[in-house]
């Protein structure tokens, strides 16, 4: 069976044949056949875009499962650490070494500001942030309002039920 851009290709040719010649029995039946190998090359496509996209939910599924497992994970680790941390702390211990681990306290700072609006202001930074207004720019330029610098761009996507 030809490929589907073979198809089209054909379809390309017979209609630019068409244009110049006079549309006879035989052109009518190749436009038939070149129709009904469409419609089933696109059918074929339709069923291999479902099985992808079946594919990529199940993919996606198994992707959520896994990091809730590795959420899980880590929520055993920091309570398994901070359990350590409360344990060697109470007796006094710095380090456990032993030939193929070492496990030791290591002390580190943080700075923690609770009343941003008690700070000196050489010390407040202030970040500001632009982004389009997308909802109403397609709204006003649908009223027949001209948007300078903005557009709406039509798309095409496949459908497939």
């Amino acid at each position: 069976m030809k490929s589907i851009y073979e198809i089209t290709k054909a379809y390309i040719e017979l209609s630019e044949i068409l244009a110049e010649e006079e549309f006879t029995q035989e052109m009518e039946e190749l436009v038939d056949l070149n129709e009904k190998e469409f419609q089933i090359k696109a059918v074929g496509y339709g069923y291999r875009l479902e099985n992808l996209n079946l594919d990529a939910n199940a993919i996606d599924e198994k992707i959520k499962r896994l990091q809730a497992l590795k959420k899980s994970n880590n929520n055993v680790i920091e309570k398994m650490k901070a359990y350590l941390l409360y344990c060697m702390g109470i007796r006094g211990i710095e380090k456990v070494t032993t030939p193929t681990l070492t496990i030791s306290i290591r002390r580190t700072e943080s700075i923690e500001v609770p009343l941003l609006e008690l700070l000196d202001a050489r010390f407040v930074t202030e970040k500001i942030v632009k982004s389009a207004d997308k909802i109403g720019i397609k709204k006003a330029i649908k009223d027949g309002e001209m948007i300078e610098g903005a557009f709406i761009q039509a798309n095409y996507n496949l459908q497939i039920k």
